[in-house]
């Protein structure tokens, strides 16, 4: 051992310089590798990263856009939402036209005084009044139904505020009417008393 050191004492600044030529002679190979000569052998397997790699060479791996899918399925209905609230009350709406004439054969009305509404009246030849609270009606022709009514608010000053009764029938009733009568009416106050009241009348 005592002559290894001696010797290495000896030749130390020898061996140093033999270890700098070596040295220098392996950083010299490296890099003296001629041009393209580093091929897929040479590089381990997933070791290039993107950054290695130029922007051209990145590009031209994007493949080309693939069609459009097809349209997927419709998705299930969802829950009903909740009732919205109540909106403002529109405006009224204009009047509308005027409605066909009625299917009666006939109507009128006869106002407290005995006399013929004929703005409200239809198929009526005449009426007459008789007695106290008579109406004889001449239509042209004899009905099998008369519906009369008193009209319950009436804008005429003589009259019980349209309380009243009222009976009608076909014919002439017992001859009280004038000749020619199809049709009459007679109207009361609530006791029964002959009285006159504004009527609406059909006759069918």
């Amino acid at each position: 051992m005592k002559r290894i050191g001696l010797h290495m004492r000896g030749h130390f600044v020898a061996y140093l310089a033999l270890f700098f030529a070596l040295g220098g002679t392996s950083i010299a190979a490296v890099n003296a590798l001629p041009t393209n000569s580093v091929g897929s052998p040479q590089i381990k397997n997933r070791s290039i990263q993107k950054i290695d790699i130029s922007k051209k060479t990145v590009n031209s791996l994007r493949g080309l856009r693939g069609p459009r899918g097809a349209t997927g399925s419709t998705g299930a209905t969802g829950a009903t939402g909740a009732t919205g609230a109540t909106g403002a009350t529109g405006a009224a709406g204009a009047p509308g036209a005027p409605g066909a004439p009625g299917t009666a054969k006939a109507y009128a009305r006869v106002g407290t005084d005995g006399t013929l509404d004929t703005a409200r009246s239809k198929g009526i030849i005449s009426e007459t009044p008789a007695g106290s609270s008579l109406l004889c009606f001449d239509l042209g022709f004899v009905p099998d139904n008369v519906v009369a009514t008193v009209e319950r608010y009436s804008s005429e000053a003589n009259h019980e505020a349209g309380y009243g009764i009222v009976t009608s029938g076909s014919g002439s009733f017992a001859n009280a009417c004038p000749a020619g009568t199809d049709a009459w009416l007679a109207t009361a106050d609530m006791t029964g008393a002959s009285a006159r009241r504004p009527v609406f009348v059909i006759f069918n």
